[in-house]
């Protein structure tokens, strides 16, 4: 894996924390996972893993950052233990967008990647905010 997949998943992880509503450039999401398409082209399914979870990683650093305050404040977990807490969910929300990748893959290889790879995102996006499998915040504000 290249500096320049790594640069290019870190710009699509910040492209994406923009496009939420806090810092309201919801346009960003239109673009956002193109330098992540550039990162993960002709890459085996590991290599597009480890894209999408530095993504998703930096992404949902970016967009769940609150969450230590407001287990500190309002849990009365000690800080550290907040943190973990954050990291853990962002690791675990970040296995959405590693899968989405990796379903990209698949579809660079079998030439139906148009239309399958809007669905892979949207699938993965919609299934990481329903029910206990993670929170509803983090849709894009598109």
């Amino acid at each position: 894996m290249k500096k320049r997949d790594i640069l290019l998943s870190a710009v699509s992880g910040i492209l994406l924390i923009f496009s939420f509503p806090n810092l309201d450039f919801g346009f960003f999401a239109w673009f956002a996972l193109v330098p992540l398409l550039y990162a993960i082209e002709g890459k085996n399914l590991l290599g597009a893993l480890v894209l999408g979870l530095i993504t998703g990683f930096i992404s949902f650093l970016g967009i769940l950052y609150w969450i230590i305050v407001a287990v500190h404040t309002y849990g009365n977990v000690p800080l550290i233990l907040s943190g973990l807490i954050l990291l853990l969910l962002i690791a675990y929300l970040s296995l959405f967008v590693g899968t989405f990748t990796s379903r990209s893959i698949l579809d660079f290889k079998s030439s139906s990647f148009a239309p399958f790879s809007g669905l892979a995102w949207n699938t993965s996006v919609h299934s990481s905010s329903l029910g206990s499998r993670g929170p509803f915040w983090v849709t894009p504000n598109i």
